[in-house]
């Protein structure tokens, strides 16, 4: 068999290495079947080589398609001595090694732009009903961290978007990752989660993000993210020295709304100490109409959730979480990175031209509690040009968006809701 040539000689290549064999223990590793014939030979050896060395007499570990979430090959190791050595674990498993090596993709579904894409919430799920996996059972995943299959396009994660917390903590009938009645189903499974393809970022923010949303979930599921990791050779390495989850401070933000965050790479700093020192921008020089609006809210206060919405005129749809795309624009959420940066940033870019005596703008509380109101700066960047004015929205709670249609339809007053004509607030 050729395509078995290649994966002994990286096996004997490295057979004089020492090796660290794991403990016995449960193993299931789960791979993406949408792969081309490049990164089919690449996952494939990477997976035998690991199996052949860890994988101890006596011990067998399961290999599942993590995008069909159907198995693949089961890699079982006989008992005795003769067994402990790797070109004798892959010589009795070559009919299992053929189908990891063979994987054959469906072609229908090759037009996915995600690399190596799985279907990590239905994994879960697969795994937590109809598989055993309990304490101490190791869960390797090797795919995109980034979500993206066909029949759900309205929560792909591709071009920057995440899942927002309320998407986790929903139904299975809400939400492809909800998870709700899901806490035990994999109670002390240890995930390690491989990439192999370090270029799914958009930038640190967005990685962090997503890290966090795949901590979050397998969390959810009862389980421990151990590693996530871009590389299999740190990914296998967690495995094999039986490493603990750390503790990476990441807390389920209790909320309904079910939303995609959209991390976009031209998204600036949350803060520039310039604005903040300048206070009061009048607005004296750009025309009327622009090119490009950029919007920004920003708020320091990390009890309280609040939304900017915006469209360009009467006849044009709101931008705002639930609808974070139109023909006139995009919505953009940055995310906290860490207890230090208690601010929280939304943004809506309209592409023009934007006349700004017809552009429309609101912000509502929409959770949290905030004695005395909630507090926020808004920033209209135009032809270059930021201006930035502080907001106070009057409700001491948020409201979950109640009032939206009478806000934005006819004006009517409501607490938890500011509405904003950007010439009047600019020209102050």
């Amino acid at each position: 068999m050729k395509f078995f040539v290649s994966v002994f000689v990286t096996v004997l290549a490295l057979f004089w290495l020492p090796l660290t064999p794991s403990e016995a223990q449960n193993l299931t590793i789960a791979i993406s079947s949408q792969i081309n014939e490049a990164e089919r030979q690449e996952q494939g050896e990477a997976v035998l080589l690991f199996l052949a060395g860890n994988v101890e007499p006596g011990q067998s570990a399961e290999v599942i398609d993590a995008y069909d979430l159907t198995p693949i090959a089961t890699f079982t190791v006989p008992e005795g001595r003769a067994y402990q050595n790797p070109r004798a674990k892959l010589a009795v498993n070559r009919q299992a090694a053929a189908r990891i090596l063979r994987l054959e993709p469906d072609h229908a579904r090759t037009a996915n732009e995600v690399q190596r894409p799985i279907n990590l919430p239905g994994l879960l799920r697969y795994l937590g009903e109809a598989r055993s996996l309990g304490e101490g059972h190791d869960l390797i995943i090797i795919g995109s961290p980034l979500y993206d299959m066909p029949r759900e396009p309205g929560v792909s994660m591709r071009e920057g978007r995440v899942p927002g917390d309320g998407l986790i903590q929903g139904t299975r009938g809400s939400s492809p990752f909800g998870a709700d009645g899901m806490g035990d189903r994999l109670a002390g499974a240890r995930v390690h989660f491989i990439a192999l393809d370090p270029g799914w970022a958009l930038n640190d923010r967005h990685a962090f993000a997503v890290e966090r949303f795949t901590a979050l979930l397998v969390e959810a599921f009862g389980a421990d993210l151990v590693s996530f990791s871009n590389d299999a050779e740190s990914g296998f390495a967690s495995v094999a020295a039986r490493a603990s989850a750390p503790d990476r401070g990441f807390i389920l933000e209790e909320t309904d709304k079910m939303e995609m965050l959209i991390f976009a790479s031209e998204m600036g700093p949350i803060a520039s100490g310039r604005d903040m020192e300048t206070g009061r921008r009048f607005y004296v020089g750009p025309s009327m109409v622009n090119d490009r609006v950029e919007i920004g809210l920003y708020w320091p206060c990390s009890s309280c959730d609040l939304d900017v919405y915006a469209r360009p005129h009467d006849d044009a749809q709101i931008l705002y979480y639930g609808r974070n795309s139109t023909p006139q624009g995009r919505f953009f959420r940055d995310f906290r990175m860490g207890s230090e940066d208690r601010r929280a940033q939304e943004q809506i870019v309209l592409d023009g031209p934007i006349d700004l005596s017809a552009l429309r703008i609101w912000v509502n509380f929409y959770g949290g509690r905030s004695s005395g109101g909630a507090e926020a700066e808004l920033r209209i960047t135009i032809g270059g040009e930021t201006y930035t004015r502080p907001l106070r929205i009057p409700a001491n709670a948020g409201n979950g968006g109640a009032g939206q249609s009478a806000v934005t339809g006819n004006g009517a007053e409501n607490p938890a809701w500011v509405a904003i004509e950007p010439l009047s607030l600019l020209r102050e």
